[in-house]
């Protein structure tokens, strides 16, 4: 079942359900009027903190305290908390008013915050008087998205739809009439050494898509217009070199698709990428930028040798390959690119990338929006040409989590986090250096594997460009 089904049957149950719940409590005239199960960057608490949120609005003529009232998330358990009662000029909502509870389990603060948080998977919110038994209204909800509220349209009404301008403590105004589904393409990512093209097509009837070649996001959801880069599809895409392809489908009225992203990588053009060592291309910085050291290409005297020359391919397609794409101001901006800052750290020096694992094989790998952080420590240094990475999963990229079994049977396969190109300080990274460990490294880790965090040995590339890596 598609998304809009899903939310069509949601909506056909929630009116039904609601119907007689308003029936049981009229005398009350309160109503759960919106939330947000998934906050990462639309409304702030007191404390500045971006959490879960309630509104309840008053659709009554009168002035009511609900102060002493119970609000939870478990309707076998309606006293889990109760909102503070005595302090008036906090919890009475005025005629045609609305009141907020951040559902943030951080009942230290002062406020209103409730002992639990909301799950973004789908749950419910309830309402009881102050009996504790007396149900003034509830909601049942499914899976939510970030930053897009859910609620009631217009106010108090039983229709439930997606708001994408959440509006907390005011009038529900900006609907979704629906989302639209991702865009699908005819060819896997993957590894290829012949052309195609590629068709791309989503099922949302009246969606246009928009594509990028560079590893930018195709459409710019805040300001509503298309990339600079982004090219309306119409046509099939020929596809005869290593190529990132980014598509996002869009529709007015509704919420776009994630943008998502295929690496078609060519394997001799990235055993001959960038021979003399320039740019791959006029949108790659030239030089260094702030000190950080930049190396690019393949080392023809490696490449070419006669030693080499007819494994090289295969060497390369031994072990899987990850693809990390996006802007590359994101990266190299003197400004705001995280890899030439490389000592910033913390969320605000976190970029959205698109990671893609590929298996030469061609089995199953994965693909899904996350942030990107610089890692490490002295590794930060700008002599050090490859940085550690680390990859953070969160509802405000898309999936919460990444579940893949990336360590086979031997770990967990569910991640909030992982890291990438984890040897360093004394890896042969600083490239020169009389610390170089390319043999004690691997030595050591194999003895002492069993009581080390469990790893895997991949290929690496940022935008198609590659580099090396252990996980």
């Amino acid at each position: 079942m598609n998304k809009l089904l899903a939310i069509v049957a949601l909506h056909i149950l929630l009116s039904g359900f609601m119907q007689a719940e308003r029936a049981y409590s009229a005398q009350v005239p309160l109503a759960i009027n919106e939330f947000m199960a998934s906050n990462s960057s639309s409304a702030q608490d007191p404390q500045g903190q971006y959490d879960d949120w309630i509104e309840i609005y008053n659709y009554g003529s009168v002035a009511i305290d609900i102060g002493g009232f119970y609000v939870t998330d478990d309707l076998s358990d309606p006293t889990k908390w109760r909102i503070l009662n005595g302090i008036p000029a906090l919890t009475t909502i005025p005629p045609n008013g609305y009141l907020l509870i951040w559902a943030d389990n951080d009942t230290a603060y002062s406020g209103l915050h409730a002992n639990f948080k909301l799950d973004a998977a789908g749950e419910q919110i309830a309402l009881f008087d102050y009996d504790g038994s007396t149900l003034i209204d509830s909601v049942v909800f499914g899976e939510q998205t970030s930053d897009i509220s859910f609620g009631r349209y217009p106010d108090a009404d039983d229709n439930w739809q997606f708001f994408g301008s959440p509006s907390p403590a005011s009038e529900n105004i900006s609907v979704y009439q629906g989302f639209v589904d991702d865009v699908k393409f005819s060819h896997e990512h993957g590894f290829y050494d012949t052309p195609f093209s590629v068709t791309l097509a989503t099922e949302t009837k009246d969606a246009i898509i928009y594509y990028t070649l560079d590893g930018s996001e195709p459409y710019n959801l805040t300001d509503g217009r298309r990339s600079p880069e982004g090219m309306l599809y119409s046509v099939p895409l020929p596809i005869n070199k290593t190529t990132c392809l980014r598509a996002k489908a869009i529709k007015p009225g509704w919420k776009s698709s994630d943008a998502i992203t295929h690496t078609y990588i060519f394997l001799d053009d990235v055993i001959r990428q960038s021979p003399t060592g320039q740019p791959p291309g006029s949108q790659w910085p030239r030089g260094s930028v702030n000190g950080q050291a930049i190396d690019y290409g393949m080392d023809p005297d490696v490449v070419n040798n006669a030693r080499y020359r007819n494994t090289i391919k295969d060497s390369l397609l031994a072990i899987p390959t990850i693809s990390l794409v996006t802007d590359l101001d994101n990266l190299f901006d003197s400004s705001n690119g995280i890899y030439v800052n490389a000592r910033r750290d913390g969320i605000q020096w976190e970029r959205p990338i698109s990671a893609e694992l590929l298996n030469p094989d061609g089995s199953e790998g994965f693909h899904i929006n996350a942030g990107l952080r610089i890692r490490g420590a002295f590794s930060r240094s700008g002599n050090n040409p490859k940085h550690a990475l680390r990859l953070f999963f969160r509802n405000e990229y898309g999936a919460g989590k990444l579940r893949y079994p990336l360590f086979g049977s031997e770990g967990v396969d569910e991640f909030d986090k992982i890291d990438l190109r984890t040897s360093q300080n004394n890896s042969w990274a600083f490239q020169g250096s009389s610390q170089n460990t390319i043999i004690r490294d691997v030595f050591s880790r194999d003895q002492a594997v069993s009581q080390l965090p469990h790893r895997t040995i991949i290929l690496f590339a940022i935008s198609a460009k590659l580099q090396k890596l252990l996980v």
